[in-house]
């Protein structure tokens, strides 16, 4: 079990998943010539409900000492940014 004090937070993990997923978005964004920008979709509900499920996930890995900091702020982050692609 984690018992640090150094659990990531939820915006914390936010800002990770969209460092990640921007790039992603506006190669989208330009092939489809127009649309949300990956600021406004991380905004919508859907996003929102998929980023807040990717990390309680992560979060009770973390807490259980099954993934470390890093893990959570880059693989997770990496892999909730890919879910929000396809969304977007």
């Amino acid at each position: 079990m984690n018992t640090n004090n150094n659990t990531p937070t939820l915006e914390e993990f936010k800002e990770a998943v969209f460092k990640r997923f921007a790039p992603l978005a506006e190669r989208t964004r330009a092939a489809c010539h127009g649309g949300p920008t990956a600021a406004e979709f991380m905004e919508t509900e859907d996003a929102e409900f998929a980023i807040k499920g990717n990390y309680e996930s992560s979060l009770s890995r973390f807490n259980k000492g099954e993934i470390t900091r890093d893990i959570f702020l880059n693989s997770a982050a990496a892999s909730a940014a890919t879910c929000l692609s396809m969304l977007y």
